[in-house]
């Protein structure tokens, strides 16, 4: 999964685990993945597959017989899924398992299965489907699953906004970029007409732009 999903959940975990909670991540094994960034917090990491490109695992069903069997699956009070690839099907079977779902996803609205559905985007009421009289909704920045070292941040991000200077820019598209939107994003800073005192570009070790990026700038 991308980087942002694990550092979400990672943030989850963190405070779950100081509250006395057991919790364990389930990843597969693939090339550049973050599963140091969870051990480096003593958090439990349980592979699944062996180690693959990340752009040919889409098999839904094999991940599913794969959980499935595991002890950390079978013993939970809890599965929190926060993939794209991890749609109604693979929530439904989990949920045999008389654990209760946590589905985080911010491309869609709602869950049919979840019991807590999370979204941490921007969203209009109307476009929230709450049919699902079970499920608990979450929506909107107030939720976002955000470090807790970012908080110290928060004061001074206020302050700078208020003396409206635009001097420093950090580009970051996610860790992977899948798309390559960094280097777009650096071909329109050059063609722009504002100046910047200095420009920091941010990319994960999973990206497969960092030689290309390099070459640009």
């Amino acid at each position: 999964i991308g980087s942002g999903h694990v550092v979400r959940c990672k943030a989850l975990a963190r405070i779950l685990l100081e509250r006395g909670h057991k919790c364990s991540f389930v990843s597969a094994d693939l090339v550049g993945n973050h599963i140091s960034l969870l051990k480096e917090d003593g958090i439990n990491v349980d592979l699944i597959f062996p180690k693959l490109n990340i752009i040919k695992y889409h098999n839904e069903n094999d991940d599913i017989q794969f959980c499935k069997k595991l002890e950390v699956f079978k013993q939970a009070d809890w599965v929190v899924v926060d993939h794209y690839h991890l749609g109604c099907k693979w929530q439904k079977n989990i949920k045999t398992l008389k654990a209760k779902l946590l589905v985080i996803d911010d491309r869609v609205f709602t869950s049919k299965i979840a019991d807590i559905f999370l979204n941490q985007n921007f969203q209009e009421k109307k476009n929230v489907d709450i049919s699902n009289k079970i499920c608990k909704h979450f929506i909107g920045p107030k939720y976002a699953l955000v470090a807790r070292e970012f908080k110290d941040y928060v004061q001074k991000s206020i302050i700078r906004k208020k003396q409206n200077k635009l001097d420093n820019l950090i580009i970051c598209m996610g860790g992977g970029d899948t798309f390559t939107e960094t280097i777009e994003v650096i071909d329109g800073v050059v063609n722009a007409d504002h100046k910047w005192k200095s420009v920091n570009i941010v990319v994960g070790k999973s990206s497969s732009n960092i030689s290309t990026i390099k070459s640009i700038v």
